[in-house]
């Protein structure tokens, strides 16, 4: 027969939950006088820190560990800690990915313009040739003379013709509203961890530092969670929105579409959840 498995040998999560348990302590009741969200707690409970903003991790896990009242606390935020450190995700990295990513595309469709015009160019050169031949057999015949064109002329013209049409392309496109976008430009004031959801679709997550700055575009929706809501300068569409809110205050949802702005959520963070840990300073 198997042995039971001691409380010790147990994750470390789930050596924790069954502390509660034995306790007889619900979760809704650490949530109703915590006010943390019964989302947030269940997910601690289950190991997954990636559903906790980075920056209240901690600060939700010291408030989850007091309810308990377990002895050597110390030695659990130990244990804690360093399985955050091991889950934290390297902001910094997707930053610079996007923008290599940005590059090689630009590159790309660089080398694929070059492929297509140059063989129509070099194509339209030997039938202009060809046709400039023939009209001047057809003159020598009739008037006894002809009138040479320089062949680079020719190309040149072609050339410039292309272009106009590309540019007349590209208004049209302009117009009709095709290539609208949205765009975010963020510039930090205060250290600051936000997220941000591209057309209801891509999530990611930044850890600004003071006076760092990124952009952001999306064909439909950006919505924003903006950990510290006086730490961002916000530039929506080309237009200063500044910054949208006061110490102290979480934007939980921001989103912003091309007209602009068209919704914006804040919630005011007690002093007293930010005291307890100085990590959940933003």
């Amino acid at each position: 027969m198997d042995e039971p498995i001691q409380e010790e040998q147990l994750p470390f999560f789930e050596r924790l939950k069954q502390i509660r348990l034995k306790k007889k302590l619900k979760l809704e009741t650490i949530s109703a006088k915590s006010k943390i969200h019964m989302r947030f707690l269940e997910a601690l409970e289950s190991g997954d820190l990636n559903e906790i903003p980075g920056i209240y991790s901690k600060l939700f896990f010291k408030t989850y560990l007091s309810f308990l009242k377990v002895e050597d606390e110390q030695e659990y935020l130990e244990e804690f800690e360093n399985l955050r450190k091991e889950s934290m995700p390297l902001h910094t990295s997707t930053i610079r990915r996007k923008r290599v990513e940005k590059q090689d595309r630009r590159k790309s469709s660089l080398i694929k313009t070059i492929y297509i015009v140059a063989p129509l160019l070099v194509v339209a050169v030997i039938f202009a040739v060809l046709a400039i031949n023939s009209i001047g057999v057809d003159k020598n015949e009739e008037l006894g003379e002809v009138q040479e064109i320089p062949v680079q002329k020719i190309a040149e013209q072609l050339l410039m013709e292309q272009e106009k049409q590309a540019a007349e392309k590209q208004d049209s496109v302009l117009v009709s509203g095709e290539s609208i976008r949205v765009t975010a430009d963020l510039s930090a004031v205060q250290r600051t961890w936000i997220r941000v959801i591209t057309d209801r679709a891509d999530t990611t997550e930044y850890l600004l530092a003071a006076n760092e700055t990124i952009s952001l575009k999306a064909d439909s929706l950006l919505n924003f969670l903006v950990g510290n809501a006086a730490g961002i300068k916000f530039i929506v569409n080309g237009n200063p929105a500044g910054i949208l809110g006061k110490e102290g205050q979480v934007i939980t949802r921001l989103l912003i579409s091309p007209k602009g702005i068209v919704s914006k959520s804040i919630k005011q963070i007690k002093k007293k959840e930010l005291s307890n840990d100085s990590s959940a300073t933003l």
